[in-house]
């Protein structure tokens, strides 16, 4: 199927998977790294609010020895971050003595109740490395938790609207911590946790992406519809102008004008080679028509030399006779005379058949005509003669009533199927005539009992100058006489067997 498809069809078939394939790796690319970006960004500006929160709080411990909750609670409820809680673990303190007081033991002790246990488990994984902890996870619970250090690990990525960005941050102990820690510069004292909803920027995301797959879809359009143009200007419509004109060089017709409003390209050089080769073809075409129609005439030329040669011979032998010998017979002069004038009348009829099949087209003068009479005509004209050489003819006719015909070239054509059969058979061969009628048609037999007509001419016998062992004639007959029972809109054919003789039908209607 995709074969008998045009040029075309083929390369949109073809493209259109690769164009699709290219703008959807492009937009996830383009996806995928915005999200990475963005994701960054959040991150670093998670930790910078982060930094900041935390030093607050430090200079909240520092000036207050301790943390106030309804700062944590403030930020929390100003939509800085969410969750946001600090965790000290006692062992981790080291609080000097004078503030070892139940009070603060007290508080210090509450806040660590109040931790989740997984988060508790992160602060104490933090205060070992003192490196922070980050991690995606969902607010709705519908996947597990996701280190940002793992995130690259299980491409592609995809932010959903339930994600957020957990950060766990230690405080290290500065040089200000020392008034009341008795710690090194460093010393994780403790954490803040917060989370830091990621619901717009999942959002942002894919809205960019959106429009980044409308406006690829939008420039796909307009990069095909103009490629589409420059494919018809310079591809389609040359290559069908060139289908057009190796079509019409295919029906023959070499003279087609196929224009020189061609590009110097490939096409340019395809089409002046296409030129070159009508010329070849045209004048290819002229010589083998002349070498045609020199054999046609040489074959007829030879034809009729050798058809004409006989009647001719008779003619010069007979005046021969008459010029030498004065006192012969009177009886002898006139069947030298007869002579003379059958050969004169069959060198007659010889050109009319050439001239018949040289005009290519008859025009029929019918008239209304006895078919008893016509077919007595028949008889009486080769009747006499067939006696003469030897040949048994019989004629068999009890037609009544009437048929519009060309009476002279009908019976010509039948005549001449009559000749053709004297010329096949040997001296005492026999030649029935029979004439047959109905009410729409009148059908004509001529059957010899000769050898039959050759197989190898059987198919082509109605051609011209197809013939086999005839000794005169042009070879024009039969195709003379099929010629003028077309023209009376009739039919001729012929059943033939090896040795067992031939007969000829010729049924044409009574009105034609």
């Amino acid at each position: 199927m995709f074969h008998n498809l045009n040029l075309s069809t083929k390369i949109v078939i073809i493209l259109a998977p690769l164009v699709i394939l290219a703008v959807s790796i492009s937009v996830y690319l383009n996806y995928h790294y915005q999200e990475q970006l963005i994701l960054s960004q959040a991150k670093d500006a998670a930790e910078g609010q982060a930094s900041i929160i935390k030093s607050a709080i430090v200079h909240q411990m520092f000036t207050n020895e301790r943390v106030d909750d309804s700062f944590l609670k403030q930020i929390s409820t100003e939509g800085l971050v969410d969750n946001l809680q600090v965790v000290f673990a006692l062992d981790n303190l080291h609080l000097k003595t004078e503030y070892l007081t139940p009070d603060r033991l007290d508080r210090l002790r509450a806040r660590e109740l109040r931790v989740e246990k997984g988060r508790f488990e992160d602060a104490e994984e933090v205060m070992r490395t003192g490196q922070p902890f980050e991690v995606l996870n969902c607010s709705t619970g519908e996947h597990p938790d996701r280190p940002l250090n793992v995130v690259s690990d299980w491409k592609p990525f995809i932010l959903s609207d339930c994600e957020q960005l957990r950060l766990v941050l230690p405080f290290a102990a500065e040089t200000k911590c020392q008034n009341c820690h008795e710690v090194p510069l460093g010393h994780v004292l403790g954490t803040a946790f917060m989370d830091i909803p990621l619901t717009s920027t999942t959002r942002a995301i894919r809205t960019n992406a959106e429009q980044s797959i409308f406006v690829f879809v939008l420039f796909i359009v307009l990069a095909g519809f103009v490629l589409a143009l420059i494919f018809n200007k310079y591809v389609a419509r040359p290559v069908r102008r060139l289908v057009k004109a190796a079509e019409m060089v295919g029906t023959g017709d070499l003279q087609y004008e196929l224009g020189n409003s061609f590009d110097n390209d490939e096409f340019g050089k395809l089409a002046d080679s296409f030129k070159e080769m009508q010329k070849s073809l045209d004048t290819a075409q002229k010589e083998l028509i002349t070498r045609e129609r020199l054999s046609t005439v040489g074959q007829m030329a030879s034809s009729i030399i050798h058809d004409f040669r006989n009647p001719m011979t008779v003619v010069a032998l007979s005046i021969d006779v008459l010029k030498r010998d004065r006192t012969i017979a009177e009886e002898r002069r006139g069947e030298l005379y007869r002579n003379v004038s059958v050969a004169l009348e069959q060198m007659k009829k010889m050109t009319q058949e050439l001239l018949d099949f040289s005009r290519g087209e008859l025009r029929l003068e019918l008239r209304e005509c006895e078919i008893q009479t016509f077919a007595d005509g028949i008889r009486n004209a080769v009747g006499s003669h067939l006696q003469t050489v030897g040949m048994v003819f019989t004629s068999e006719s009890n037609c009544f009533g009437t048929m519009k015909v060309d009476a002279e070239r009908l019976s010509r054509a039948i005549i001449n199927i009559i000749n053709n059969a004297e010329d096949a058979l040997p001296k005492g061969g026999s030649i029935r005539f029979l004439v047959t009628s109905d009410a729409k048609s009148v059908v004509f037999n001529v059957t010899d009992n000769g050898a039959g007509i050759p197989e190898s001419i059987r198919d082509n016998i109605f051609e011209p100058f197809v013939t086999k062992g005839k000794r005169k004639g042009t070879g024009l007959g039969l195709a003379i006489a099929k010629k003028v029972v077309d023209e009376h809109h009739g039919s001729i054919s012929f059943e033939t067997e090896v040795y067992n003789g031939t007969t000829f039908t010729i049924s044409v209607p009574r009105n034609v």
